[in-house]
């Protein structure tokens, strides 16, 4: 079995699957802090449907996820870049369906578009890193 969000009993200081966690963390919170401010912005301000806004909010985040990702968090920067790129896309395309979809459930439900997103947002994290770590920056699959 893969073990996707850490070892029981390791070291936290030098388990290198802890540390992508927490970079993971830093750099999801500045994603977020853009993705919230382009959604709640384009809800509040621009009158936009929940899934616009949702829309907004991704492809603002794309940019300084895909580097900050890549960079930072999974250190894949030397080679696949176009591999990195497409799949970081797809990834993030999913992200946005199964994260519009969740939302316009809840909307349907009676939950207001901006609560709704916050209830979504830590499937989508998961969903994120899951992806991120065993498809889009493995190791493993770079030439």
């Amino acid at each position: 079995m893969i073990k996707i969000f850490g070892n029981e009993g390791a070291n936290t200081s030098a388990d290198p699957l802890n540390k992508q966690l927490i970079l993971f963390g830093f750099a999801g919170i500045i994603n977020t802090f853009v993705g919230f401010v382009v959604f709640s912005g384009a809800t509040i301000f621009l009158d936009t449907p929940y899934w616009v806004s949702n829309f907004f909010s991704v492809v603002a985040g794309i940019i300084c996820g895909f580097t900050l990702s890549r960079t930072v968090v999974f250190k894949s920067q030397k080679t696949g870049l176009y591999s990195n790129m497409w799949k970081y896309v797809a990834t993030i395309f999913l992200q946005y369906v199964v994260g519009t979809s969740l939302i316009g459930f809840l909307v349907s439900k009676g939950i207001s578009e901006i609560p709704s997103y916050v209830i979504v947002l830590p499937v989508v994290v998961s969903l994120s890193f899951a992806l991120q770590k065993l498809w889009v920056f493995n190791k493993k699959e770079e030439v």
